[in-house]
Order: C-alpha cells, then sequence, then structure tokens
C-alpha cells in the first residue's frame, strides 16, 4: 500500500489544468493568441509564455515528481501502455505542461492585480527550496540539471498562481445549504428498454420492446415490494453492475433525481422511467452526514473556479506562447526504475499549509 502523503491542492487551478492543454499546447481558436514553435526559445527551455520561460530543469522537477507517484502506484512498465490514443508517459507529459503552462500564465497575471510576495514569503520559499533540493540524490541532482535557485523559482511561481487564485475568489459565495449539497445512498435496479449494436451503441428501443421492458420491471417490483432482498433482486436481474450508489444533486436524470431525493430510509420507489430505462430505487440513507459536508467543500470550489474562470480566460486569450515540442519529445520517462524522491508540494505544503 502506498503511504506517501497525498498531494494537496491549495486552490482550484490545478482542477483545470487540463485546458492548457488545448489552449496554450496545442492551439487556441482566439485570434489574439498566436502559438509559435520554436522560434527565439533557448536550447534548454521548453516554452514561453509572453516573456516567462519555463526551462528544462524546472519541467523536470514536476515530471520526476509525477513520475515518482505513478510509480508508487502502478510499477515502472506501465509507461508505453496506451490511454486512449496517447501512452501514459505522453498523457503525464502532456499534463506536466499543461499545469506549468497555467502556473506561469497566472503568476504573470498577479501584474495585473499588483500581486507581489512579500519579504517574510520569499524567505519561507528559499527554505521550502533548500529542503526540497537537500532530498535528492546527486544522480537526481545531475539528472534533472537543477539548482537551488531552480526550485525556489518553481515555488515562487506556484505560491504567485495560488495568491492569483485565491485574490481573484475571495468574494464567492461559500454559504451552502444542506439540501444543495446533500448526498444520499440508494440501492437500484435498472431495466433498459434499448439494446445494444455489435459497436456497443444504443439501439433505439420498439414499443414492443419497451412494454416487455416494463413488464419485467413491474414483476422485480412486485418482489421487492413484497420484501425479497433488494441487493439480490439488482444483482439477479438488473441491467447495471452497480447496485448500490451515493450521489449529490445533477448526477441522475431529473425524473429519477426528483423521486430519490424525497425519499426517506428503507423506502421503495414506484418505477420510474427515464427514455432508455426504467428504474426501482431503494433508499439506504436519505441524508449521509459526512459526504453531504464534504460535498459543500466541492460545491465551493466549482464557484470558485466558475469565478475564476471568467476573468482568466479573457487574460489567457491575449498571451502568445512558444513551445519547444523537439526538446521535450527527447524527454523519456522510464528508464531509471528508481526515481523516487521528496515530493515537491508536500514540502510546500509544510511550509504554506493553510
Amino acid at each position: 500500500m502506498n503511504t506517501r502523503k497525498r498531494r494537496k491542492t491549495k486552490f482550484g487551478f490545478i482542477l483545470i489544468a487540463c485546458l492548457l492543454i488545448g489552449v496554450i499546447v496545442i492551439g487556441c481558436t482566439s485570434k489574439s493568441t498566436s502559438i509559435i514553435f520554436v522560434d527565439k526559445l533557448g536550447a534548454k527551455d521548453v516554452f514561453r509564455v509572453n516573456d516567462s520561460v519555463c526551462t528544462l530543469s524546472e519541467a523536470k522537477i514536476y515530471l520526476t515528481n509525477l513520475q515518482d507517484q505513478y510509480e508508487s502506484v502502478y510499477g515502472c512498465d506501465m509507461w508505453k501502455t496506451k490511454c486512449g490514443d496517447l501512452t501514459i508517459e505522453d498523457y503525464v507529459k502532456k499534463t506536466v505542461i499543461a499545469q506549468l503552462a497555467q502556473i506561469k500564465s497566472m503568476a504573470l497575471f498577479s501584474k495585473q492585480y499588483n500581486i507581489e510576495l512579500t519579504q517574510e514569503e520569499k524567505n519561507t520559499l528559499s527554505q521550502a527550496a533548500k529542503e526540497y533540493f537537500s532530498g535528492l540524490s546527486d544522480e537526481q541532482v545531475k539528472d534533472m540539471d537543477i539548482t537551488v535557485e531552480d526550485v525556489a523559482k518553481a515555488y515562487s511561481d506556484y505560491l504567485l498562481a495560488s495568491k492569483v487564485y485565491s485574490s481573484l475568489t475571495t468574494e464567492t459565495n461559500t454559504e451552502v445549504s444542506d439540501d444543495e449539497a446533500r448526498v444520499v445512498t440508494v440501492q437500484q435496479i435498472v431495466i433498459n428498454k434499448h439494446s445494444l449494436d455489435q459497436s456497443g451503441s444504443i439501439v433505439p428501443s420498439t414499443e414492443e420492446e419497451a412494454k416487455e421492458a416494463y413488464s419485467k420491471a413491474n414483476t422485480i417490483y412486485e418482489k421487492a415490494k413484497n420484501g425479497e432482498d433488494f441487493a439480490n433482486l439488482a444483482e439477479n436481474y438488473s441491467d447495471n453492475d452497480t447496485c448500490e450508489l451515493s450521489f449529490g444533486r445533477g448526477k441522475l436524470e431529473n425524473s429519477v433525481e426528483k423521486v430519490v431525493f424525497n425519499m426517506e430510509n428503507d423506502e421503495l420507489s414506484d418505477i420510474i422511467e427515464t427514455e432508455d430505462s426504467f428504474y426501482i430505487m431503494k433508499c439506504i440513507n436519505s441524508y449521509d452526514i459526512e459526504a453531504t459536508d464534504a460535498n459543500k467543500e466541492v460545491i465551493i470550489e466549482q464557484r470558485k473556479a466558475k469565478a475564476f474562470d471568467e476573468v482568466y480566460e479573457v487574460f489567457l486569450n491575449g498571451l502568445v506562447s512558444e513551445f519547444n515540442e523537439e526538446l521535450w519529445d527527447t524527454v523519456t520517462l522510464g528508464d531509471d526504475g528508481d526515481v523516487k524522491t521528496v515530493n515537491f508540494f508536500d514540502v510546500y505544503n509544510q511550509y504554506f499549509e493553510e
């Protein structure tokens, strides 16, 4: 079991970092943003956003950190495994560039709002950088080609980005009612009206098929109503492999959600019809307090991300970027099975924990 402390996300922009893959790395449809591939970058510069440059050394800090996390869970032999159209290696590399592109962009954004680091923050960053750097082996320092100053710069940009996000979301409404955030736990039986073709696509049901599906659902409903074990019925008859699930509002179809959020513990629903299926629901917990409290935080973060995006996306459209694709293509993962190192964000959180 991996006992490494999970990285904390101090602000919500990491959650939307993948947007930057499209905006900065691959391209953008905005006429005010131009994407230029390797023209003015130095030999060891991975990309530039306006006048802010990300060096290969800085990128390797993030890449090594993420590589360590992946390998601690999945081992060292999965990098060439396909994940959709990409290998896991390519996916991780794109993730790193997206994350760094956003951090660099937000550090630039700080100038518009006169957001700066205090002297105390700079001193603390210096201490954090020394601690992280001291945890690297000589071989890692050589491979990453980094200095303690490189680490301090990476921490500086990250903290600036965090301060920008905090500044732009301070007025976000953080009042979330219990009902808005309420999480319920139910068991379900799903009887599909439709069938699937050889490619797995849904084939719309005929009127006769819909009647047969309802008849089947009604038979199961009568069994449940007469006291037969609901979980057993779900296992034997449901077209959905998931019997028990917990969720908040907005996760299921409206017709199902409307019924579920008005049920009491142990209550059995009537048969609920949607376009594709019939549902029979049994309420296990109409108000999961712990999950509801956690969902409140999720809702608040979603609100903050939305408020931030409204301002930040305008700024993004005015950026010019260059990407040294040829240099980044030379970077590979999995050559060394022992990349374990101190966690870049764990050290950061020790010094800048909320």
